[in-house]
């Protein structure tokens, strides 16, 4: 078992340091497939929550294709770069979903965001996430292929500066989404371009 409050707090600390190198980067992987995908299986003008929303880049994306959009972070940098731009953000994680003012939402945006919980609390979260959708909702999931979880040092040396990154199986999660009451619609394995040579899994799911 891992120490939550640690794990947060090096984990959002990591991002606060790193903010600008990390929106950088987010600009730079292409999601327009995906965010096309959750657009076209919900209705126009309906919400969606993105969780470890960062600077809001993607928020900001849905709401100019007239969604409403609604963000979670921890990172107190990150926070402050989305609400600079006019978004609304809660200060928050996965673990404390269930305790934030959230109504139903159709849709739940996860990019890149699902690595920092550790694969023993996954269906924990995804409980919480079946939750706060509406029926027949959708939610979008990137996580970095691979196996067990490590401290990552990506954009600096420092070691006391890093973030947790838990690596996922592409069957495991698909598992655990059906197993949390998911219906899996697409799944793709995705090669990076945007930093680092890895493999990423891209998954879109419903609830049912």
């Amino acid at each position: 078992m891992d120490d939550l409050e640690e794990r947060v707090r090096k984990t959002s600390e990591y991002y606060d340091i790193f903010a600008e190198d990390v929106s950088k980067r987010t600009e730079t992987r292409d999601y327009s497939r995906w965010i096309d995908a959750v657009c076209s299986k919900i209705p126009s003008g309906s919400t969606i929550l993105d969780i470890g929303c960062g600077s809001g880049q993607h928020m900001r994306t849905f709401a100019s294709k007239g969604y409403i959009t609604i963000g979670v972070e921890p990172s107190s940098k990150m926070r402050s770069l989305a609400v600079e731009n006019g978004l609304e953000v809660f200060y928050g994680t996965f673990e404390n979903l269930d305790r934030l003012p959230l109504q139903r939402v159709n849709a739940i945006w996860c990019a890149a965001s699902l690595l920092h919980v550790p694969k023993y609390l996954l269906n924990e979260v995804l409980s919480k996430i079946w939750s706060l959708l509406q029926c027949g909702g959708v939610i979008y999931i990137t996580v970095r292929m691979g196996s067990g979880c490590k401290w990552d040092h990506y954009d600096g040396e420092n070691e006391n500066v890093a973030r947790f990154i838990q690596l996922y199986n592409e069957y495991e999660l698909i598992d655990c989404l059906q197993k949390s009451r998911f219906q899996v619609l697409c799944t793709e394995i995705e090669e990076s371009y945007w930093g680092r040579p890895s493999k990423w899994i891209n998954i879109l799911a419903a609830r049912v």
